[in-house]
Formats: structure tokens, sequence, C-alpha cells
């Protein structure tokens, strides 16, 4: 994370569409009040969503990385990570 976390003026969530900002995040699972939304912002995955909960992050060879990974309502980042892709609850996500 570099020290910061990407605050309101700069989430690459709500900035607009990706894996960095200006893209568009990675849906992952569908919950009743919405979405959990994964994506990448410099080295660490961050999760948005309207609920709690917990996921697994899985490296490109199927080798689990962070196991149980808390998340909170609005975004948590929940994992700073060396590039590379990495799988989180069956979707890839991006660490550039």
């Amino acid at each position: 994370m570099d020290g910061e976390e990407p605050g309101a003026g700069d989430d690459p969530y709500i900035d607009g569409p990706g894996d960095g900002p200006g893209e568009e995040p990675t849906p992952i699972v569908d919950i009743e009040d919405g979405k959990v939304y994964v994506y990448a912002y410099q080295n660490c995955i961050y999760v948005k969503s309207a609920k709690a909960g917990t996921l697994d992050i899985y490296d490109m060879l199927s080798k689990l990385v962070v196991k149980n990974a808390h998340y909170d309502v609005g975004v948590t980042p929940v994992a700073v990570l060396p590039k590379g892709a990495y799988i989180v609850n069956g979707k890839k996500v991006i660490v550039k």
C-alpha cells in the first residue's frame, strides 16, 4: 500500500472503471444487498462490499497465499502482495 490507502478521491472503483485508477473492478460474488467487488490498486488487493465477510487468495499455481482475509462493509484493503496474477473467489486479479 506504500503507506497510503486510496481515499474517496482516488479510489479506482469510485473514480471510474479497474485493476487500477480508471479501470472497472471485478465483481466476484453476488450477495443480498449487492455485490462484492475485488480489485488491485498499486500492490494491494481491495474489497468493496455491502456486507462483511472473508475470502481466500491463491496464486496462479493454485497455492493458497492468503487464507480467510477479512473485509468489512465499504472498501477494505485485504492483502499487500507482490506483482502477479491471483485468484480471488474464482476470479483473476492482477497486482501491477
